[in-house]
């Protein structure tokens, strides 16, 4: 089972702002479409799911629609690979996750 990380949310905001290639302030649908690739990822606990091998990749659509693959190796409760399909949305500066595959991002 994968449990929520705190530091989640922090790499999500590096991720939207790494992504964006827009100069415009206010997200938009639009603005945050793009392919992100985590560049930190911690799991519970604060172990660093990357130097482990894990790894994180979503690609967002203008329409809402997500693409992507989280993989939890086998040193930390994996292996594990989840299909990150699904949808997003934008209110303000907060995205929103919705995918079937079981996994902490939302």
């Amino acid at each position: 089972m994968i449990r929520t990380s705190a530091g989640f949310t922090s790499i999500l905001a590096l991720l939207a702002v790494a992504g964006c290639g827009s100069d415009s302030l206010a997200p938009t649908m639009r603005n945050v479409a793009g392919t992100y690739v985590a560049t930190v990822l911690l799991g519970p606990g604060d172990e660093d799911l990357l130097a482990a091998g894990g790894s994180l990749t979503l690609v967002l659509y203008a329409d809402g629609r997500v693409t992507g693959s989280f993989f939890v190796p086998a040193s930390l409760g994996g292996p594990a690979t989840v299909d990150m399909a699904g949808t997003f949305s934008l209110a303000g500066n907060t995205l929103r996750f919705s995918q079937s595959g079981d996994s902490f991002v939302r």
